[in-house]
């Protein structure tokens, strides 16, 4: 099983991009368990990012444990690291624990250098390049390698899969 996590900042085309490669790859995905929540809930507090972060985990569980060929996993923990920190100066240690304990074969990091678009979900407009940084620096001090993902939805299509090529993950 080749397991990819898709991430970056809100409105930067993750679930798009996890879409077009499940279809591509004939893969699982296991979609943002926040998106799902935050529609049934419509407001969230600190706490509730816990809650997510735990349906999020039990989600990915659930689909590695089918072991699909490949596994892509939209938004991720590390989303829920860098909001909680962003919104909340802080971050809970179980949610900095799964993200530390949690291995992907591929992270593909998403630039947000596509329009933004207005969702109730979203909640900053304005300075995602700055939040894209934060998230390399995540990545950093966890030692993790990524790709940055960028450009059109078929441009962004087509780097994915040239780095799932150049990895040797596909052919």
């Amino acid at each position: 099983m080749v397991t990819i996590l898709i991430t970056g900042p809100e409105c930067s085309g993750k679930t798009t991009l996890a879409h077009s490669l499940t279809q591509r790859l004939d893969g699982l995905m296991v979609i943002e368990a926040a998106r799902e929540y935050l529609e049934e809930k419509g407001t969230y507090k600190e706490a509730d990012l816990l809650k997510i972060a735990k349906l999020q985990k039990d989600s990915e569980v659930k689909a590695r444990s089918t072991d699909p060929d490949f596994l892509l996993v939209d938004t991720g923990m590390l989303v829920l690291s860098i909001w909680s920190k962003e919104k909340y100066a802080r971050v809970d240690p179980w949610i900095e624990s799964q993200l530390s304990g949690t291995e992907y074969d591929v992270v593909l990091l998403c630039r947000p250098d596509l329009p933004w678009e207005y969702d109730p979900q979203r909640e900053n407009p304005t300075d995602r390049e700055r939040l894209l940084d934060m998230y390399i620096e995540k990545l950093g001090s966890l030692e993790r390698s990524y790709k940055i993902i960028e450009g059109t939805g078929s441009e962004r299509l087509e780097m994915a899969i040239d780095y799932l090529k150049q990895k040797g993950h596909i052919t």
